[in-house]
């Protein structure tokens, strides 16, 4: 039975989408100031339950930057379009190769936050699950990217 893959042609493009957006998720982790464009605030409804009321008193209008949900989403997306995307030639080798990748993958990002689990504590155990979000997606496109390197030099 043969696995339904995204066509070929989008592999470049998600590949370029994926890759710079982990770098700007990357940065807006890593700096507070990036994520804070002012085009990107956008006034939250008073109705939305989900807003942070409970950790302030005031009832004023509260306000959200959407960056890290952009990039959320086009780091999901991206992602899975790029390691899904089928190669020029798509074959069991490279079926298996994904199959690699993506259990090797697995495998590490668990074990990371296992270990992540047992020695990061408060508010840093928050940006390490946030990363353990994205770990298997960028684990899996890294190996399958090298392993796809190492299979066409040989």
């Amino acid at each position: 039975m043969q696995t339904p893959l995204f066509p070929y042609a989008w592999k470049k493009a998600s590949g370029l989408v994926f890759y710079m957006s982990l770098a700007a998720g990357i940065g807006v982790l890593l700096f507070e100031g990036m994520a804070s464009l002012s085009f990107l605030e956008v006034s939250l409804p008073d109705w939305l339950p989900f807003q942070d009321s409970f950790l302030s008193d005031s009832k004023s209008r509260q306000t959200n930057n959407v960056m890290d949900e952009i990039l959320t989403i086009l780091l999901i997306v991206s992602g899975i379009i790029h390691g899904f995307s089928a190669e020029k030639t798509e074959d069991e080798l490279i079926m298996a190769l994904r199959l690699n990748a993506l259990t090797w993958s697995l495998l590490a990002n668990y074990s990371l936050l296992a270990l992540a689990t047992v020695f990061v504590f408060g508010l840093a155990y928050f940006n390490v699950m946030i990363v353990g979000m994205f770990g298997i997606l960028i684990l899996f496109n890294i190996r399958f990217a090298f392993l796809l390197y190492r299979h066409y030099a040989s």
